[in-house]
């Protein structure tokens, strides 16, 4: 409590001496921050804002302070990073539970972490479209893609679910190798990375064809709820399809214009079909990226990064100003403005756990037709 008084005494000592009475109307606590609404008497300029950031910021014990306006109530919200000693960690399992509580039907449900006010933060990927996760190295970009996997893995059946996980060489997703889930049973390196990619685009031209030849029967089917809603006799529900790539940059970097191509594709047109990326990367620098965000087709966690990158994925800064170690800003598509998350992790026993029961309860049905693909074997 006397760390709380005493950030809130520096807080009204900086507004003070801008003529700005205050009362702090509530405190709200976090994993790694503490958060003090306080109304004031007027709003505040964007760069009133800033330079109210810059001098909090330069307080002892206040690095990494963030300001912004609740213009709705009339409110300062000032998050302030608890001392490293009392930061904490957001339970896996706990997130889990969170995330099969909202449960409805035809969603993909991502648990991404706690807010500002320790609340669980549980997306939607059918509604966020797909998943940006980007940030300098450390930041916590890996350990985030590791629980988003491992939550699906837990959360759907290989019916309602299939992954293709890919990453440059064995690391964070190297665990999930075999698990009924996958589609073709193995993770994805290095140059087949971008025939995993181009896999995609050749389901989901599939499974335009699907629906358009079910509509043309007389049935409505613009996409794949409508379908599993509407099977003939012999026929099998569409699952979802994740592809999750970590570091993903390194797709980027061979044959630009081809991947650009098709992952364009994949972000205008395979939301209907049920087709959908979480793509992890320190350098979001390339013109997909920025067009995506732009055009509101890419929801973006947003981690620890510097310069132009913090301005690529928010419009901002704010980025820059984050602690690393899962303290990410949420953007989501559709959604004004960003939210502040500290990002849930792992355990290794957690991990494994839900890998076993995976393994034991579902048999495998790998997808002869698309490991050649990806293996490169056919067009």
């Amino acid at each position: 409590m006397n760390t709380w008084k005493n950030f809130e005494d520096c807080i009204k000592l900086v507004l003070a001496s801008r003529g700005m009475e205050t009362q702090t109307e509530r405190i709200t606590e976090g994993p790694t921050l503490i958060t003090f609404s306080v109304s004031v008497p007027q709003e505040a300029e964007e760069g009133e804002l800033a330079s109210i950031e810059r001098e909090l910021g330069s307080m002892p014990d206040m690095k990494g302070v963030r300001v912004t306006e609740d213009r709705g109530e009339g409110l300062l919200l000032i998050e302030v990073p608890k001392p490293e000693a009392e930061r904490e960690g957001v339970s896996f399992t706990a997130m889990v539970e969170a995330s099969k509580k909202r449960a409805s039907a035809g969603d993909l449900r991502l648990p991404i972490g706690s807010n500002a006010e320790g609340k669980p933060v549980v997306c939607d990927l059918t509604k966020m479209r797909h998943l940006l996760i980007a940030g300098d190295a450390g930041a916590g970009k890996s350990t985030l893609l590791d629980a988003i996997t491992c939550s699906l893995i837990a959360q759907y059946t290989p019916e309602q679910v299939r992954l293709i996980l890919c990453e440059p060489e064995a690391g964070a997703l190297q665990p999930y190798e075999g698990v009924p889930h996958l589609l073709t049973g193995k993770n994805v390196h290095g140059r087949s990375i971008l025939d995993a990619i181009g896999c995609a685009c050749i389901e989901m031209r599939r499974r335009f064809d699907l629906l358009e030849a079910k509509c043309n029967s007389g049935v409505h089917a613009r996409n794949i709820c409508e379908y599993n809603e509407n099977l003939a006799e012999g026929e099998s529900p569409l699952p979802y399809l994740v592809v999750v790539a970590d570091d993903c940059q390194e797709i980027m970097a061979v044959e630009r214009g081809e991947t650009s191509y098709c992952m364009n594709q994949l972000f205008h047109m395979s939301r209907a079909t049920g087709i959908f990326l979480i793509l992890a990367t320190d350098t979001p620098s390339e013109k997909v990226f920025r067009d995506a965000l732009a055009s509101d087709l890419l929801s973006c966690a947003a981690m620890r990064t510097e310069g132009e990158n913090s301005r690529i994925l928010l419009g901002r800064a704010d980025a820059e100003k984050l602690l690393g170690s899962g303290d990410l800003l949420l953007r989501r598509a559709g959604v004004r403005g960003c939210e502040r998350v500290q990002a849930v992790s792992v355990a290794e026993e957690e991990r494994a756990a839900v890998i076993a029961a995976a393994k034991e309860n579902y048999e495998p049905q790998f997808d002869e037709e698309a490991e050649r693909v990806i293996a490169g074997e056919e067009e």
